[in-house]
């Protein structure tokens, strides 16, 4: 480990099952980037069924619906209502990690990507 500050860790590289452990053992996923196209990491902590915190940029709004299948932030004090909120309400983690593994199976599916590939190899 880098460094650890206060319950956040900077981890230095691990292998992808101790990347997903990590992950699903997460309270939540935040995305504070000021810039960024669609998020592998915001996907795959959606399928491990970890909640998501998100800044308001298109890249994580294309993904997340603010109180649907994650929270969304424009401010420091938005991130903090929500991490809040969040961590508080056991009812609104179950209904967010529901609504982004649904999210995930309707829209990020492997093997109907892999169909829809195959399709498209074999037009």
């Amino acid at each position: 480990r880098l460094s650890t500050c206060q319950g956040v860790v900077l981890a230095s590289a691990v292998d992808s099952a101790e990347m997903h452990a990590a992950i699903k053992g997460s309270q939540m996923i935040v995305n504070c980037s000021r810039s960024e196209g669609m998020s592998n990491a915001l996907l795959e902590a959606m399928a491990l069924e970890v909640p998501a915190i998100v800044r308001d940029i298109p890249g994580n709004t294309a993904v997340v619906k603010d109180g649907g299948n994650g929270l969304v932030f424009s401010t420091p004090a938005q991130f903090i209502e929500n991490a809040k909120r969040l961590l508080s309400s056991p009812t609104l983690r179950n209904s967010i990690t529901a609504k982004g593994l649904e999210y995930i199976k309707q829209n990020h599916c492997p093997r109907k990507e892999a169909l829809i590939l195959n399709q498209l190899l074999e037009s």
